[in-house]
């Protein structure tokens, strides 16, 4: 079972817990072609049509027409930066309970329009003992979509039959962080095999074990005795590497009076993880039988994307609040959450893919992640971009 990363933010460095789940070029935390025309010979050409498989259209109109009165959304963990397109959706006043660790109300569209369907998004993480939202959503037929990584849904195809709808992110911002003064030379992870520091990372962590069968870590390296407190590393006077959240600890570490500097980063995208760590995931019979209203909701969640994108703070500040309700020994500052959605930004971990679309999934990239790693599903079997409104863009 893969256990997901969870982030939980708070100035004091006891009691902390912040777990996770192209080129190799490091990254650091920040301090608070034009065409030409030439001729060519004509060439000769036997023009053959070809006629395009129909893709299915949805009419957009009011979501409780076609979709349950509740839409409910199991996430990974604790609010943070990848859910913020999902927090987003919620209306002003949400209900919210610290008991049961919910929050819901109306849906409200990117647009203002409020609609007449509930959505409630339920937390993970500690909330669900860090079991993955799959399993969760495996026993508990209420659950609309689940968040959940490639690797998570390859795992389940057998047991439990789930699709990728929507990914809110493009990316994966899974990574290993070090001290750039401990360790100068290292601009890669590559290189951290080379140099031979304890690695800390969550016990059954997929992205660790796949940079391990792919020769970029050295098993030897690697400690699971980890559940993302910082406070080893703290201590060890930056002498280890651990797992970590490019969305969060590139910016919490700098804050932390116990720490109070730099932290340089390696994105395991960076090395083949290609996995899309933060889709919406239906399980298979609803998403056979509820097209409709996945043809209304998803265009959007692609809305929501882009709107949280362009303006996070309002939605920062409701996911702060919520992560220090639900747990009151946390803290992620506003001002935090706004610099993980920047970097998210500037990095490409929100972004459109390759073909520009907010949402969507490349199934090319799907279906070469999965036999690397070895699954035996078909990658158009685990996602779709059936229901995603090819208009949206960032």
């Amino acid at each position: 079972m893969v256990i997901r990363r969870c982030a939980v933010l708070i100035v004091a460095v006891s009691g902390l817990v912040s777990c996770s789940g192209g080129n190799d070029a490091v990254q650091s935390a920040p301090d608070s072609s034009s065409a030409t025309s030439t001729s060519t010979p004509a060439v000769d050409f036997t023009e053959v049509e070809t006629t395009l498989p129909e893709r299915e259209t949805f009419t957009d109109g009011p979501l409780a027409e076609v979709c349950p009165a509740t839409i409910t959304l199991q996430i990974d963990d604790l609010p943070s930066v990848e859910h913020g397109p999902l927090f987003r959706l919620l209306g002003d006043d949400p209900s919210v309970d610290g008991a049961t660790q919910v929050i819901s109300g109306p849906l409200r569209r990117s647009d203002g329009t409020v609609e007449d369907v509930i959505v409630e998004i339920r937390a993970g993480g500690p909330a669900v003992e860090f079991r993955n939202p799959i399993d969760v959503m495996s026993a508990d037929p209420t659950i609309t979509l689940a968040e959940a990584s490639t690797d998570e849904l390859a795992d389940a195809a057998d047991t439990f039959p789930t699709v990728g709808v929507v990914t809110l992110t493009d990316i994966s911002h899974q990574m290993l962080m070090w001290d750039p003064a401990t360790y100068p030379d290292v601009t890669s992870l590559d290189d951290l095999a080379a140099t031979g520091p304890e690695i800390r990372h969550l016990p059954d962590e997929g992205f660790i074990s796949f940079l391990v069968e792919q020769g970029v870590l050295d098993s030897d390296d690697l400690d699971d005795d980890f559940f993302g407190e910082p406070a080893a590393f703290v201590a060890s006077g930056g002498s280890l590497v651990q797992q970590g959240d490019a969305l969060v600890e590139p910016f919490l570490f700098p804050s932390l009076p116990q720490w109070s500097a730099p932290i340089d980063y390696a994105l395991a995208a960076e090395s083949g993880w290609t996995s899309y760590d933060d889709s919406l995931v239906v399980t298979s019979e609803f998403a056979d039988e509820q097209r409709s209203c996945l043809g209304r909701l998803v265009p959007v969640i692609q809305e929501s994307i882009v709107a949280y994108v362009v303006d996070p703070s309002p939605t920062n500040e409701l996911m702060a609040s919520v992560r220090e309700l639900f747990n009151p020994l946390t803290r992620a500052a506003p001002e935090l959450l706004d610099q993980g959605v920047a970097s998210g930004v500037a990095t490409g971990i929100f972004g459109g893919g390759p073909d520009g679309v907010v949402g969507s999934f490349d199934v090319d990239r799907v279906a070469s992640f999965v036999d690397t790693i070895g699954g035996a599903t078909a990658g158009d079997d685990l996602v779709t971009n059936d229901f995603v409104d090819l208009a949206v863009t960032l």
